[in-house]
Formats: structure tokens, C-alpha cells, sequence
């Protein structure tokens, strides 16, 4: 089954509502360029940190509507000592939408870079109040919240703006 997963370019999954664990947790993905999960509402997260560290060919990703989720990437170090370091090269675009128990895209000690990443979205996720917290590496992210036009807004860092739109309880949208 592992040597599957290697050769999809593209994963979707819609409408599973009792899906609880979507993947294995040491698959290679070496070829996915898109992930979309949608409506699996007891999925807790999405992936462990080590099989993030495959998804090199990552374009674009998207989770909505799974309201049990509480991170996307879920840490694999088991000390406190241990970083877990993820480079998310390709990765264009991240949508997080609709994800009430979402508290943050990682929780654990991990490590992101995101060099490529130019649209972020962050659309009714009531409880996140960090995007990671570990380090992050957002070089080229522009922060826009609010439907339509928008505003532009950046405090410092990814983690900063997120805390302090939370705080304020605007309608996230990056």
C-alpha cells in the first residue's frame, strides 16, 4: 500500500464524516502537488510531522469542514529536546476553513519553513490562536483578512498577526 501513496500527484478526500485516521502514519508522499480533506468531521489531524517532511511537491493544500480537527500536522518528536524540522518548499497555497476545534497548525515542536507560500487562509477557526509553535519561516505570506477586499495586516511575524486577529475576533482570511 505504501508504494501506492508514492505515485499520487493529487488527494482528495470529501465527505468521509467517520474517517478518524487518514493516513498511516510513515507513507511516502513524494509526488502529492495537491491535498484536499473535506467534511471529515471526526479527523483529529491531518498528518504526523514525519510524513509532512515527504510532502516535498506540495502546491496547494485545503481542509475545511472537519470540526473535530485540533492541528493540522501533529508532532512525531517524542522529547521536549527533539525539533522536527518541515520545509514545505513548493507550497503555494494553505486554506484552513470551517475547523471549530482547530487550535493551531502544529501544537508540537516542529520547525516549518514555507518559502514558497504566497496565499494563506484562515476562515472560521474560532479556537486558533497560533499558527505553530515552533519556529516559522514565512518569507513571502501576505496577511489579508476580512471577506471581499480585505485589509492588509502584518505584526511581526506569522504567529504575532494570527494572536492578535484572534484577540480581536476578526474574520480571518490570509
Amino acid at each position: 500500500m505504501e508504494s501506492t501513496f508514492q505515485n499520487l500527484e493529487i488527494l482528495k478526500v470529501l465527505n468521509c464524516q467517520n474517517l478518524t485516521n487518514l493516513l498511516p502514519s510513515r507513507p511516502s508522499f513524494q509526488h502529492l502537488k495537491e491535498l484536499q480533506i473535506s467534511g471529515c468531521r471526526k479527523l483529529v489531524n491531518l498528518v504526523t510531522s514525519t510524513t509532512a517532511k515527504s510532502l516535498v511537491q506540495l502546491v496547494k493544500m485545503r481542509v475545511d469542514r472537519c470540526s473535530g480537527m485540533t492541528e493540522v500536522v501533529v508532532a512525531a518528536a517524542t522529547t521536549a529536546s527533539e525539533v522536527d524540522n518541515i520545509i514545505f518548499s513548493k507550497l503555494k497555497s494553505l486554506t484552513l476553513e470551517k475547523l471549530e476545534s482547530l487550535a493551531s497548525f502544529c501544537l508540537g515542536n516542529c520547525t516549518f519553513k514555507f518559502s514558497s507560500l504566497e496565499y494563506l487562509r484562515v476562515i472560521d477557526c474560532p479556537k486558533m490562536k497560533i499558527f505553530s509553535r515552533g519556529e516559522l519561516s514565512t518569507p513571502r505570506v501576505k496577511v489579508r483578512y476580512g471577506r471581499g477586499v480585505g485589509e492588509w495586516r502584518w505584526d511581526s511575524d506569522l504567529n504575532t498577526t494570527i494572536q492578535q486577529l484572534h484577540e480581536q475576533k476578526v474574520r480571518i482570511v490570509f
